[in-house]
């Protein structure tokens, strides 16, 4: 009969490894898992078939003259900016400059008075650079999100406020708009009949998205 002593010094021989090296001798490499597309597949004409592959075409076309006219774009308003900065300094502001081409036209290029929103932290490094001057090229503009728009809510804004001087501070514009469940209900909720009068009465959907892979 083996002893005790032998018993507890094969169990210490056997645990005594590194587990994470374990696991690697059996880690079996990922596969990637490829789902099934859930969106189905419509059977139409040789047509409608033509039509698509033109689309892909065209859409792989766009892409790559969009490409070129951002990179042709941003080169030209580069090359000009330093051009418009001194035409700035010696005439006045100007929004809009043309520049010729080689075929006797122009093309024209307009900078607009509209600028990317600065969070409120960068405010005290505006100051430091703008200085005294920061509150007359700098205007504060803020947005105010109403977090619960439900009835019993707003009723408490207005108890607040005060009735007749709501609309001192508040805008509303009210509107509706077609749910979820609308959305996909629709064709077996109403008849054809329904939906068009729906869409006479205001009812109009986002134009839907073609998506080329």
């Amino acid at each position: 009969m083996q002893s005790v002593a032998a018993a507890k010094k094969k169990v210490k021989t056997q645990e005594d490894f590194d587990l994470a090296d374990v696991l690697a001798t059996a880690a079996e490499p990922k596969k990637e898992k490829t789902a099934k597309s859930k969106v189905p597949v419509l059977t139409v004409s040789n047509e409608i078939k033509a039509k698509a592959a033109k689309i892909r075409e065209v859409k792989g076309e766009l892409d790559s003259l969009e490409s070129m006219y951002e990179t042709l774009s941003a080169e030209i308003v580069e090359s000009v900016s330093p051009i418009r900065e001194a035409l700035c300094r010696q005439q006045g502001y100007q929004s809009s400059v043309r520049i010729p081409d080689t075929k006797g036209l122009s093309i024209g290029i307009s900078w607009s008075d509209k600028y990317s929103k600065i969070g409120a932290e960068n405010e005290k490094a505006l100051r430091e650079i703008a200085g005294d001057s920061f509150d007359e090229y700098f205007s504060r503009d803020m947005v105010i999100t109403v977090k619960d728009m439900s009835e019993e809510s707003l009723r408490e804004i207005v108890k607040a406020v005060g009735p007749e001087r709501f609309a001192q501070f508040f805008s509303v514009e009210k509107t509706f708009k077609p749910n979820t469940r609308f959305t996909h209900e629709q064709f077996t909720a109403f008849t054809q009949e329904q939906r068009q009068k729906l869409m006479q009465a205001g009812v109009k959907q986002n134009k839907p998205s073609i998506r080329v892979k």
